[in-house]
C-alpha cells in the first residue's frame, strides 16, 4: 500500500470504497495530516510537562510523550470516525456537541503545557516572586505558632533569671504595704487624667463664652463677652481645677507613701536577692535547654518549609504563576490567551473540519459507503429469510415426523387392546369350563356323601318302606338334637 493509501486510511478511508470514488482520496490525506499535526502537538506537549513541570530526563519525556500522542491520534480518528455515518443537520448538531466538548478537553489539555513553554522565562520570575511570598506568609504563621509562643515565653524567663543574677530583684519582690500604696497611685493617676481632662473642657467652654470662637465652640452662646453664661462656666472651670489640685495632692500622698513602702523594704533585699539568684540558677539551665529545644524545633521547620517552598516549581505552580502574570500585566495576559487560543483551536481541527465537510452535504464517498451499507444490510435481510424458511421447512418435516410417530403409537396401543381383550375372553371360557368339571365333581361325591348318611341313620332304607322310629312322627323326641342328615354343601364346603 503506497503511503497516500496509507494516510488516506489513517483519515478514516475504506480502501474498498476509497476506489469507487477516487476523487474523496485528498480529503481523507488532508485528514490524517490534520490528525498527526494534533498528535505530534500532544507529543511535544507532554514531554514539555513531563520535563518543565515534573523534572523528568528528556529521553523518558520523549517516550511517554510518543505513547501520549498515539493516544490522542487514536482519540481524535475514533472522534472523526463516529461521525462518518451522521447525516442531517439536526443529527449532525447533536452528534457534533459531545465531541467538539471532548476536543476541547483534550484541546486544554495538550496546550496548556505548550503555553507555558512560551512564557517560561517570564513564569521562572512569577514563581521566585510567589516564593518570596509564600515564605513571608510562612514565617507570619510560624511567628503565631504554639513553639514560637512557647519560645518567646521562655526567652522572658532567662532575661529575667539573668537580670536576678545580675542583682536586680523581681518585679513581684513587694509587700502588702506597698502593693496597697502602688494601688493607690495607679488609681489616682488614672482619676487624675479623668480630672485634667474635665478641666480642659470647662476651660475651653469658658472661652467659647467669652470670645465666640474656636475649634470646639459649636455649642456656645451667640453672644460673647463676660455675661452671666461666661460666669457659670468660669465657676465650673474653677471647680474642675480645684479638683485638680485635690487629685494631683492626693497623689502625690500615696507616691510618698510607695516610696518609703519601698524603702522599708530595702533592709529586706539582700536576703531576697540572695534567694532569688538560687532559684534563677537552678531554674536557668532547665530554661536554656527548653530554649535550645525550641529553637531547634523551629529551625528544623523553617527548613523543611523553605525547602517546600522552593521545591514548588512543578506544574501547578507554573500554572498559578502563569494566572498571577496576566492579572498583574494586562498585555501578558492578553499573549496568554492569544497563544493559548491557538494551539487549542489546533487541537479542535480533526472534528471542526470533519463537522464543516459534513455541512457540505453528501459526497461520493458517502454516496458509495451509504450504498455499500444498503447492500449489507439487503444481503443480511435475505440471509436472514433464507435462514427463516429453512427453519420453517426443517420444523414442518420435523412436526410430520412426529405425527408419524404419534399414529403408529396409536395403532400399537389399540392393537394392544384388542389382543389384551381376546386374551380375556378366551381366559374367562376356560376358567368357565374348569369351574363347570370342578362343581360336577363336588356334585357327585355330595351326592354320594348324601346317600352313605342316609344309609347310615335309616337303617333297612332301600330295602322297602319302614315305619320310622318313635317320635319321628312329626313329634319331635325329647333330649335330641336335629343334625344336618342330608348332608348338603354350605358356603364353606362350596
Amino acid at each position: 500500500m503506497t503511503v497516500g493509501g496509507l494516510l488516506a486510511r489513517l483519515g478514516g478511508a475504506d480502501p474498498e470504497i476509497l476506489e469507487k470514488a477516487p476523487s474523496e482520496r485528498p480529503k481523507f490525506v488532508q485528514m490524517a495530516i490534520v490528525l498527526l499535526t494534533t498528535a505530534g502537538l500532544a507529543v511535544v506537549s507532554m514531554a514539555f510537562a513531563l520535563h518543565d513541570g515534573l523534572k523528568v530526563d528528556w529521553g523518558w519525556s520523549v517516550v511517554f510523550g510518543l505513547l501520549w500522542g498515539a493516544v490522542v491520534l487514536n482519540l481524535d480518528r475514533l472522534l472523526v470516525l463516529s461521525m462518518a455515518d451522521v447525516q442531517g443537520k439536526g443529527r449532525l448538531f447533536l452528534m457534533a456537541v459531545p465531541r467538539l466538548l471532548m476536543a476541547a478537553v483534550l484541546g486544554v489539555v495538550i496546550s496548556t503545557p505548550l503555553v507555558l513553554r512560551v512564557f517560561a522565562g517570564s513564569i521562572e520570575v512569577q514563581i521566585a516572586r510567589n516564593q518570596l511570598e509564600s515564605s513571608a506568609q510562612l514565617g507570619s504563621l510560624q511567628d503565631k505558632s504554639a513553639e514560637k509562643i512557647r519560645l518567646d515565653q521562655v526567652s522572658k524567663k532567662i532575661a529575667a533569671d539573668q537580670a536576678v543574677l545580675a542583682g536586680a530583684l523581681p518585679q513581684d519582690f513587694t509587700s502588702p504595704r506597698l502593693q496597697a500604696a502602688r494601688q493607690d497611685v495607679t488609681t489616682l493617676e488614672a482619676n487624675l487624667e479623668t480630672a485634667q481632662r474635665k478641666h480642659q473642657e470647662k476651660y475651653e467652654e469658658m472661652q467659647c463664652e467669652l470670645y465666640g470662637e474656636g475649634p470646639r465652640c459649636k455649642g456656645a452662646s451667640s453672644r460673647k463677652g463676660r455675661g452671666p453664661l461666661w460666669r457659670e462656666k468660669q465657676k465650673a472651670a474653677t471647680d474642675a481645677a480645684a479638683e485638680v489640685g485635690s487629685v494631683q495632692r492626693r497623689l502625690s500622698t500615696a507616691r510618698n507613701e510607695a516610696k518609703k513602702a519601698e524603702d522599708a523594704l530595702v533592709g529586706e533585699r539582700s536576703a531576697a536577692l540572695k534567694k532569688a539568684q538560687d532559684d534563677a540558677r537552678r531554674d536557668l539551665t532547665a530554661q536554656q535547654a527548653e530554649y535550645g529545644r525550641l529553637s531547634a524545633v523551629l529551625r528544623e521547620q523553617s527548613e523543611d518549609s523553605t525547602s517546600a517552598n522552593l521545591a514548588d516549581d512543578k506544574l501547578p505552580a507554573q500554572i498559578k504563576a502563569l494566572f498571577d502574570l496576566g492579572s498583574r500585566d494586562d498585555a501578558l495576559g492578553y499573549a496568554h490567551l492569544a497563544v493559548f487560543a491557538l494551539f487549542f483551536m489546533v487541537e479542535m481541527l480533526p472534528v471542526t473540519v470533519k463537522v464543516l465537510l459534513k455541512l457540505g452535504g453528501e459526497s461520493p464517498y458517502d454516496l458509495v459507503a451509504k450504498s455499500r451499507a444498503d447492500e449489507q444490510v439487503d444481503a443480511e435481510r435475505l440471509r436472514r429469510s433464507n435462514d427463516r424458511r429453512r427453519a420453517e421447512k426443517a420444523s414442518r418435516d420435523e412436526v410430520t415426523v412426529e405425527e408419524g410417530r404419534a399414529r403408529v403409537m396409536l395403532a400399537l396401543e389399540e392393537d394392544m387392546r384388542t389382543r389384551e381383550e381376546a386374551l380375556g375372553r378366551q381366559a374367562n371360557e376356560h376358567v368357565a369350563a374348569e369351574m363347570g368339571k370342578i362343581l360336577d365333581v363336588a356334585l357327585r361325591e355330595w351326592s354320594d356323601q348324601v346317600k352313605a348318611r342316609l344309609a347310615e341313620a335309616v337303617p333297612g332304607a332301600g330295602a322297602g318302606p319302614q315305619s320310622p322310629p318313635s317320635g319321628l312322627n312329626g313329634a319331635k323326641v325329647a333330649g335330641t338334637q336335629t343334625t344336618n342328615v342330608t348332608g348338603l354343601p354350605d358356603d364353606d364346603d362350596l
